[in-house]
């Protein structure tokens, strides 16, 4: 988006030992939900960056309620109420470099794994992978991109042991 990043204050999650590992991501739960498990994104950004051959990232992933993301999706977009998956691209002078930070509504991702019938965990994957695919310059803006765009997502979470996600149709 190329807007002032978000300030994430404490994160629960980091890569590793930051200083030895490449992918520098952390992640932080601003929910009550304790379904979500920091370390299972981690781990997904890291393969979602990996099978891109990204060997270096500086990602900030914040899971956040629906008035928080409201807050956030008319601030940086001028769009009232709620949203999925907000993605900040905090270096656009460069392609190969991933720095960015992934704002999930988890209020969202509970609606929609509900409708779905699958754990809302899944979920906040299908959005966190999203957000990264969009920092990696994946677009979704008109219908074959957002195709292309959500066959990638369903790849990558099958990749991590998810499988496919998106395809899932509501009830």
């Amino acid at each position: 988006m190329g807007r002032s990043p978000i300030t994430l204050p404490t994160m629960d999650a980091h890569s590793e030992n930051e200083d030895d590992v490449p992918h520098q991501i952390s992640v932080m739960n601003e929910t009550a939900d304790e379904d979500i498990v920091p370390q299972r994104i981690v781990d997904a950004l890291r393969a979602v960056l990996q099978q891109h051959d990204r060997p270096t990232c500086t990602l900030s992933v914040a899971l956040v309620d629906d008035a928080r993301m409201s807050d956030l999706h008319e601030q940086y977009l001028g769009i009232s109420g709620t949203t999925d998956v907000l993605t900040f691209d905090l270096d656009e002078s460069d392609p190969d470099v991933v720095d960015g930070e992934i704002i999930i509504c988890a209020d969202t991702a509970r609606r929609e794994s509900a409708a779905r019938g699958h754990a809302v965990a899944d979920e906040i994957l299908l959005y966190a992978v999203h957000g990264c695919l969009h920092l990696l310059g994946y677009d979704d803006h008109d219908a074959d991109e957002a195709a292309a765009m959500h066959a990638r997502e369903d790849e990558l979470l099958a990749l991590v042991g998810v499988g496919p996600v998106y395809r899932r149709s509501a009830s």
